[in-house]
């Protein structure tokens, strides 16, 4: 966000603003936790591509498999 910005925001935004920042910058700075959330999150593995071919990539997400179900085009 830009200081112009910021500089027009009431001053309880202003605050808001910079509570943000601290929050998002201890976030950066602290790698363990953030090597933890992503090791959480559930994404699920990719779906396109041949099996084996995702699966030499790792991409196969918690699962082990990924079911597409087929289209059905009218």
């Amino acid at each position: 966000m830009t200081v112009r910005l910021r500089l027009r925001m009431t001053k309880p935004h202003q605050i808001e603003a910079e509570d943000r920042d601290k929050q998002q910058s201890a976030w950066i700075q602290n790698e363990a936790q953030r090597w933890r959330e992503a090791e959480d999150a559930d994404l699920g593995g990719r779906v396109s591509g041949p099996e084996d071919w995702r699966a030499a990539r790792d991409e196969m997400g918690q699962e082990q498999r990924v079911i597409v179900p087929s289209y059905r085009g009218e």
